[in-house]
């Protein structure tokens, strides 16, 4: 058994705690007992991890103080809601006592740990116990501190965690009456056996606190203390911590002020996120401004009995493009697309898994679409089928997905909404060709746009700049870049700063679908 980790084994125990957030995520934001923006609870831990993986994937440093101090800066930037702000400061404590160390050891490991719990409260105003704080807490009292294994010390932290989170529901009424235990402290645990599973060199396994995950009733009437959940940064080097956070409780509750000079996260539910601004604005520069309206929220998840009469099946290709899909509202994705056209069959075994009586299947590719609407000849349910024949324009239909309206509505709305689609395609050539005067040789790149070739060469981002500057009309306002899965992501990059720099109007988004064949697809509206 391990007595420390090096550089990469950190490296992956840290992945592996994410790919478990993600595993869990919607179960997690399941627990969650009020239906609010940063309730969400294992999406805004996963996005905070997730800020966390793509910095350090790509450092270079090769030591575990670099892949620490990476780890730290990029959970706070990265912080999402009260969970990933309460997770940064779990990191933040952890790797204060990782400094000028090869290797991460038992006795670093045992201090990491308790300083997590000690900052971890620190940051909190007025902590509570039966939340992420007390699991984490019982967690650190499992461990032994003269234990010579990094694994036995994470596995008997997973003991007295996962006691603790059983016990939540005891701490904290509002739990015990959901029927749930707290989002956070499962979020913490899942990561925490995903570095277990890393370490034993398993897969992930699912938590044993099964009798716990169900969706909790949320009342219409449920109230909300303050209207707009308000985050940002704050770069000051006269910051008073204390003068903040004060100046703070007379504007709302669930106040967070956390990090180091210059750079803090700043987290408070408020009426007067104005006020809140002006505030931090007369000690510093403010950046990364979230206002999010919770009683909105809240009525749109009063509003999810109506969508759940409805499912969406969408055939997509591409791990990223599963994961936007999924986390927009569709139900089930089959895997398919270009050279991968999934059967009438296939379609309808999809279909059926669904509980919904009234199913919509996005096929995303006109090679599809016949087959998707033979599903109607096969299966006992109401099946609509908007014809997408892309990614971009299935994507446009699910954020089209408007349940309250009625199913003829909802269908006009989404058929509505592809219509203002322009799909813009990469791809390599697989023979010499010619199309339309355009001659095409074996891997050279192409630029498809709405199925049609229009241009090719053997660069891929001069082709992807010929392609999307000819498809740009007064129109367009908004485009995003979806990347392959062998394209890098400087490259993309590239490509995304030029577009800015030549088309300062548009809204340009750059997000990683995945997909084979096809190193990007745009998505211009």
């Amino acid at each position: 058994m391990k007595s420390a980790l090096n550089y990469e084994e950190l490296k992956e125990i840290l992945i592996s705690s994410y790919r478990a957030l993600k595993k869990y995520q919607k179960e997690i934001d399941q627990l969650n007992v009020f239906p609010v923006p940063d309730g969400d609870t294992g999406t805004n831990m996963a996005l905070t991890m997730q800020k966390v993986i793509e910095e350090i994937e790509k450092d270079k440093s090769n030591s575990v103080t670099g892949i620490g101090k990476l780890t730290v800066d990029a959970a706070l930037m990265g912080a999402r809601g009260n969970s990933g702000v309460i997770l940064s400061q779990i990191l933040r404590g952890f790797f204060e006592k990782v400094k000028n160390e090869e290797e991460l050891n038992t006795s670093t490991f045992y201090k990491g740990i308790k300083n997590s719990v000690k900052v971890a409260y620190q940051a909190v105003r007025k902590p509570v116990e039966g939340t992420i704080l007390t699991v984490l807490k019982e967690g650190f009292k499992g461990l032994n501190k003269k234990s010579d294994s990094i694994l036995e010390m994470v596995n008997d932290f997973n003991k007295g965690a996962k006691i603790a989170l059983k016990n939540t529901p005891n701490l904290l009424p509002v739990l015990k009456d959901a029927g749930v235990v707290d989002a956070g402290g499962y979020g913490l645990l899942a990561m925490f056996e995903g570095i277990e599973a890393s370490l034993k060199g398993e897969e992930i396994i699912k938590t044993d606190i099964d009798e716990f995950i169900k969706i909790p009733e949320i009342s219409k009437e449920e109230e909300i203390n303050f209207i707009y959940c308000t985050e940002f940064m704050l770069k000051s080097s006269v910051f008073n911590q204390e003068k903040m956070e004060n100046k703070l409780a007379v504007l709302g509750d669930s106040i967070l002020v956390v990090g180091s000079k210059p750079v803090f996260r700043v987290h408070v539910h408020t009426d007067n996120p104005d006020k809140v601004l002006n505030i931090a604005l007369k000690t510093g520069e403010i950046s990364q401004v979230r206002i999010n309206n919770m009683k909105e929220q809240m009525e749109e998840i009063a509003q999810e009995d109506i969508s759940k009469e409805i499912g969406i099946v969408v055939v997509a290709n591409g791990e990223g493009f599963k994961d936007i899909l999924l986390s927009l509202g569709a139900g089930k994705i089959i895997e398919g697309g270009q050279s991968m056209n999934p059967s009438t069959e296939e379609i309808a075994e999809v279909v059926k898994q669904l509980k919904q009586k009234k199913v919509i299947i996005l096929p995303s590719n006109k090679n599809i679409i016949m087959s998707a609407e033979a599903v109607r000849d096969i299966i006992d349910k109401e099946v609509f089928v908007i014809p997408t024949k892309s990614i971009p324009q299935s994507i446009a239909a699910v954020l089209a997905f408007m349940p309250e309206s009625g199913i003829k509505e909802v269908v006009k709305e989404m058929e509505e909404s592809i219509k203002s689609i322009t799909t813009c395609e990469v791809t390599q050539a697989i023979r010499d060709s010619s199309y339309r005067n355009i001659k095409i040789k074996k891997d050279d790149y192409i630029g498809i746009k709405d199925g049609e070739i229009v241009t090719s060469g053997k660069d891929f981002v001069k082709t992807s700049l010929e392609l999307i500057a000819g498809s740009i009309n007064e129109d367009i306002s908004y485009i995003t870049l979806y990347v392959g899965e062998q394209i890098k992501k400087d490259i993309s990059k590239k490509i995304k700063n030029k577009l800015e720099k030549l088309y300062n109007e548009c809204e340009i988004e750059l997000r990683v679908g995945g997909q084979p064949l096809y190193q990007l697809i745009a998505g211009l509206e």
